[in-house]
């Protein structure tokens, strides 16, 4: 669960960036494609609810984490923590 809060987060600081460079007159189709990766975007076949297969590709998570940096320095940090307590790899 708190693995899907920091990857909610970090999506959602990475939907605010796009906003932000619409707002600053960015090209506004280079950001819906960043909103398709977020929103639609899958590794395998997907069928998307309205029937049409999902063709964007995801942005890795460890991109999103990693854009967080400027509003929270340790985001990576505490997401590697994260991970490692919820799957231990012990050797």
């Amino acid at each position: 669960m708190i693995d899907f809060l920091a990857d909610a987060r970090s999506g959602a600081h990475k939907a605010g960036l796009a906003l932000e460079k619409v707002a600053r007159g960015a090209d506004i189709d280079g950001q819906v494609a960043v909103a398709d990766r977020l929103l639609l975007g899958a590794k395998t076949e997907l069928l998307l609810p309205w029937g049409g297969p999902s063709t964007a590709r995801p942005i890795n998570v460890l991109d999103l984490i990693r854009a967080l940096k400027d509003v929270s320095p340790t985001a990576m940090d505490t997401y590697e923590f994260l991970c490692e307590s919820c799957h231990p790899t012990f050797t």
